[in-house]
C-alpha cells in the first residue's frame, strides 16, 4: 500500500506553484498517493493523478475551519500531512489525536509568521499582540515532526523555536520544463519591461511606473511596453497606472491576469527586462523572490532591488542590475546600459539561463525533498 501524504494549505490556492507543480508532483511521481486540501477555493476534483479538495472559508471562524481540514483528514487518513501555515497544523495535530494514530506532520515554512500574517494591522495592535502569536506558533511549531524551509534565512529562528527539529532547506527554484527559454530579441525601436507578481506599492509598482514615465520622456525616439502580470489589491493603484498611460505617445500599456504557473513562460516571451522594486523592510529584506528565478529561466535579465536574501545567493549580478530601488537615477542608467548595448542584454540572458540550468531548479533538489519525507 502506497504511503499517503496530504498537503494543507489555509493561505494559498491548491494550484499554487510550490505546493501542487512542487511538491505535489515529485510526490506523486514517486508513487506517494497525494492529495492537497485547502480552504481558499470550493473543490473537489483530481488534477494530474492528484486529489484536490477545498472549501470556502470566508465566512467560517477559525475552530469552523480546523474542524473541515480535520473532516477531510479523517476521510483521506493520510500518513503524512505538510501543513503551509500554522493553522493547518492545529489540524493535523486534532486528526492525529482523534484518531490515535502514527502521523507525522511537516511544516512547509516559507513565511515570515507571524510578521507576514499580521503586517496589515494597526501598529498599536500588531506589538500588543505580537507575543501571544509568537507564543502561539511556538506551540504548533512543538506539534510538527519536521520543518522544510524556502530559505536560509529563517533557519535562524527555528534553530531557537525547535532545536531538535528535523529540518531541510527546499528552495524555490523553477521547473525547468515549464520554462522555455525566450533570449530577449532587441531592434533598438521598441522595449518591453515587465513587472509580474504582486502590484502593489510596497513591491515598487508605482516606483517602477515613475521610472517609465521619466526614461519615456529622456528617451522620446524609442517606444516602451510596459507589461504587467499578477494581482492589483488596490484597484485605485491600477487607476492612477492606466490614467498614467493616457497621454503617452510612445508608451503602451498591457495588463494580464494572474498566469497558472505552466503559463508563465509564455507570458514573458516578449519581454526585454523584468523588474522588481520591493521596499526594504524586515519582510522583503529577508525573504527570496521566487520570481527571480523564473525570469532566469526565461533568460530575461532583471533590475531587482539589492536586498540581502538575495546577496546570500549571489555574489555579483551578471545576469542583471542590483540596485537601491529608491534611487531612480541609478535604475534609469541600468535601463539605459541595456538600450545603449545590445551585448549586455544578451549576456545577462544566457547568463541567468545557464545559471538556472546548472543549479537553481527543481530537479536538483526534488530528492532533498523525497529523502527527507523518507526519513520522517
Amino acid at each position: 500500500m502506497n504511503t499517503k501524504i496530504a498537503i494543507l494549505t489555509s493561505g494559498h490556492s491548491p494550484f499554487d506553484e510550490r505546493l501542487f507543480y512542487k511538491i505535489a508532483h515529485t510526490l506523486n511521481n514517486n508513487n506517494f498517493e497525494t492529495s492537497i486540501f485547502c480552504s481558499t477555493l470550493k473543490i473537489d476534483e483530481t488534477a494530474d493523478g492528484i486529489i484536490i479538495k477545498g472549501f470556502d472559508s470566508e465566512n467560517l471562524t477559525k475552530r469552523e475551519k480546523i474542524n473541515k481540514f480535520s473532516d477531510l483528514l479523517i476521510e483521506f487518513k493520510p500518513d503524512i500531512i505538510i501543513c503551509a501555515e500554522i493553522l493547518p497544523i492545529i489540524a493535523a495535530n486534532n486528526y492525529k489525536k482523534e484518531l490515535n494514530r502514527i502521523c507525522k506532520i511537516i511544516y512547509d515554512l516559507t513565511e515570515w509568521y507571524p510578521e507576514n500574517y499580521y503586517s496589515k494591522l494597526s501598529p498599536i495592535v500588531y506589538y500588543t499582540f505580537y507575543p501571544f502569536f509568537y507564543l502561539f506558533q511556538y506551540y504548533a511549531i512543538q506539534k510538527v515532526d519536521g520543518i522544510i524551509f524556502g530559505e536560509k534565512r529563517k533557519i535562524k529562528r527555528f534553530n531557537f523555536l525547535a532545536p531538535t527539529k528535523k529540518k531541510k532547506l527546499i528552495s524555490y527554484y523553477p521547473v525547468l520544463k515549464y520554462f522555455d527559454y525566450s533570449p530577449p530579441q532587441f531592434n533598438g525601436k521598441e522595449l518591453t519591461l515587465c513587472f509580474s507578481g504582486i502590484l502593489n506599492e510596497d513591491r515598487g509598482i508605482l516606483r517602477f511606473i515613475n521610472l517609465i514615465d521619466i526614461i519615456s520622456v529622456k528617451k522620446p525616439d524609442l517606444n516602451f511596453k510596459v507589461k504587467l502580470i499578477g494581482r492589483f489589491i488596490d484597484n485605485s493603484i491600477k487607476d492612477i497606472i492606466e490614467n498614467k498611460f493616457k497621454n503617452k505617445n510612445n508608451c503602451k500599456l498591457e495588463i494580464i491576469n494572474w498566469q497558472p504557473y505552466n503559463d508563465i513562460s509564455k507570458s514573458l516571451s516578449d519581454v526585454h527586462i523584468c523588474f522588481d522594486l520591493r521596499t526594504s523592510n524586515f519582510i522583503y529584506n529577508n525573504s527570496l523572490p521566487i520570481k527571480i528565478f523564473e525570469y532566469m529561466a526565461c533568460g530575461k535579465p532583471v533590475i531587482y532591488s539589492d536586498i540581502p536574501a538575495i546577496r546570500d545567493l549571489f555574489d555579483d549580478d551578471h545576469f542583471g542590475y542590483f540596485v537601491n530601488p529608491e534611487n531612480q537615477n541609478e535604475i534609469i542608467d541600468k535601463i539605459k546600459n541595456y538600450i545603449h548595448d545590445n551585448t549586455i542584454l544578451e549576456r545577462h540572458s544566457k547568463n541567468g539561463r545557464k545559471l538556472v540550468e546548472d543549479k537553481y531548479n527543481w530537479d536538483s533538489i526534488e530528492n532533498d525533498l523525497i529523502g527527507f519525507i523518507r526519513e520522517i
